[in-house]
């Protein structure tokens, strides 16, 4: 239609057609002798519209079919001028509602009919050819002395600055502090159950799976530090191995071990002699803490942790009168399934070492541990409760904890829990070094009394 209506122009023959402005070519021509003249029509109506013919009677091969009715002769209904997003633009630019203005700005951004004949103007000024860049350079001018117009269109909260939260905090520094703390004091105990380990209440207690405990112990201390350190790829791998296998040596023993002597308590009962060996007993807790290692193998190969970023709308002015974003840096997957898992796993244990140790309680005393589980077990439970509440708080879920906050406050807890768990279990049993008579043999039938006399419990290897 373009070339149709050069072609007229330059032969001056009158031309009628259908065209739309605001557009280049209708700007072309305004102003000479050739300019676009409209035709006015009567107001479009529903009916008017309706009585028109179709557009399959329009392309017709039928010229007859081409003609509509008189009722259909009426101007063209009204179109508003609508802009073009992109769907996901949205997600795009308001991922945690702070990243960027573009969506705000464009469905604010406004621009009329004379707005946009000023830019065809600047276009055939520069250059009339439509396929230069002559386009682009007229729409930039136009920025350029319309600065103002579009900065009205920026929210209130733009530009904005970035601030970096470090884990300088006191609470972190804390937090880092008190993990080590409670690695001294597991340390310390450790060469403690060493030093009385041929004393008969350690007998008791079993040193090796005393061991186990004191090595879990230490491995979530050492969890508990790397959680107060920023976060990278390496740290963000390590961390759960070392409060998990941690975790999982302060439970696994103590279920094997109570589990072992409930059962040798219950063949005693009916006059039953039962041998326990230890290496079944060992390769029990090996087997669980293996699934656990292979669990956390399979989390680091499918969906490992990795550095992520969150950012935090502080409300805060900066120096441009925009606002002050803060960014923070934590460890997280894709999926929140592996964190589900752990804690649904980790309140499973715990209740069945609740079970074992209400079975526990009726025991000879020198192996009966129920209070003392009963203590540290609601004390686990506390902690494991808390640190759910905290990851949901955190900024992998409803983000209001900061990372570090976080950090700090679940290193905080998981130190708290190691230092409750040695005076509930570890120290009671040191105290009691030298209150009872020298037990050292290796080969010893345990045995306990009841009203119709004494029988043999089980041969201790």
């Amino acid at each position: 239609m373009i070339q149709i209506y050069s072609a007229a122009n330059y032969t001056k023959s009158n031309l009628i057609f259908y065209w739309f402005a605001p557009d280049p070519i209708v700007q072309d021509y305004f102003g000479t002798d050739a300019e676009f003249t409209p035709i006015l029509l009567p107001q479009p109506s529903k009916s008017c519209i309706e009585a028109r013919v179709s557009p399959a009677q329009r392309c017709s091969n039928d010229p007859n079919e081409w003609y509509g009715e008189k009722e259909g002769a009426c101007d063209s209904e009204a179109h508003a001028y609508k802009k073009v997003l992109v769907s996901n633009l949205y997600n795009w630019t308001h991922q945690n509602d702070i990243n960027s203005p573009a969506y705000d700005f464009l469905t604010r951004f406004r621009i009329n009919v004379l707005e946009l004949e000023d830019i065809f103007d600047r276009w055939y000024a520069i250059d009339p050819d439509r396929s230069s860049y002559a386009a682009r350079e007229a729409v930039c001018t136009w920025v350029g002395d319309n600065l103002e117009l579009l900065k009205s269109y920026i929210p209130d909260t733009f530009p904005r600055s970035i601030r970096v939260r470090t884990y300088e905090q006191p609470a972190v520094k804390g937090a880092m502090g008190l993990s080590i703390v409670a690695a001294i004091l597991v340390i310390a105990m450790a060469a403690l159950v060493f030093h009385y380990r041929k004393e008969k209440v350690m007998i008791y207690a079993q040193p090796v799976f005393m061991g186990m405990l004191l090595l879990g112990l230490l491995l979530v201390s050492v969890g508990a530090f790397l959680k107060t350190l920023p976060p990278s790829y390496g740290l963000c791998m390590l961390e759960p191995w070392f409060v998990m296998l941690g975790q999982s040596l302060m439970i696994f023993p103590l279920i094997v071990k109570v589990t072992a002597i409930n059962s040798l308590f219950e063949h005693a009962s009916r006059m039953r002699r039962i041998k326990i060996s230890t290496k079944k007993l060992y390769l029990s807790v090996g087997v669980c803490i293996g699934l656990v290692a292979i669990f956390l193998a399979v989390w680091n190969i499918v969906d490992p942790l990795e550095d992520q970023i969150s950012k935090i709308r502080t409300h805060e002015p900066n120096e441009y009168d925009g606002e002050l974003i803060e960014i923070d840096h934590y460890c997280s997957s894709n999926s929140r399934v592996w964190y589900i898992v752990l804690f649904i796993f980790g309140f499973f244990l715990l209740f069945a070492a609740t079970l074992l140790a209400i079975q526990n309680r009726n025991v000879k005393a020198e192996f009966n541990e129920a209070v003392q589980l009963g203590h540290m077990i609601y004390a686990h439970f506390l902690f494991e409760l808390l640190i759910v509440i905290v990851w949901i708080l955190g900024p992998d879920n409803l983000r209001f904890v900061t990372a570090d906050v976080e950090a700090a406050i679940r290193s905080f807890l998981l130190s708290t829990d190691i230092i409750i768990s040695l005076f509930i279990y570890f120290l009671p049993k040191v105290c009691a070094v030298g209150k009872q008579p020298e037990f050292t043999s290796r080969n010893t039938r345990i045995s306990t009394r009841t009203s119709d006399g004494q029988f043999w419990i089980a041969e201790a290897e």
